[in-house]
């Protein structure tokens, strides 16, 4: 069994290694960034519904900022995963195969 990698294989991994040395920072902050606003988002619509309390505040403002701000959670929850698990992979590839 042949252990050594093709030329798509090698570009890969070098693009891999790639990212998560100059580019994960960004997207790691990206991601950070959703959850802070996604908390901004929630907290101006409940305080601006507790300040007018009434069944239209609450239906107009408080419901699509909360729907909101669970997106932007959302988008950091998908986004941490993905660039924690591609760190992973390229920390295996880096640790099996080496400086590429």
């Amino acid at each position: 069994m042949s252990t050594e990698l093709s030329g798509e294989e090698e570009k890969f991994v070098r693009d891999l290694l790639t990212w998560d040395r100059k580019e994960r920072s960004a997207q790691w902050f990206l991601c950070h960034l959703f959850l802070i606003l996604g908390l901004v988002v929630f907290v101006a619509a409940a305080f601006y519904t507790l300040r007018n309390l009434n069944d239209r505040t609450a239906l107009w403002v408080l419901f699509p900022g909360a729907l909101m701000a669970s997106l932007f959670f959302v988008g950091y929850a998908a986004g941490e995963r993905w660039v924690r698990r591609r760190h992973f992979i390229a920390a295996l590839l880096k640790k099996r195969c080496g400086k590429i």
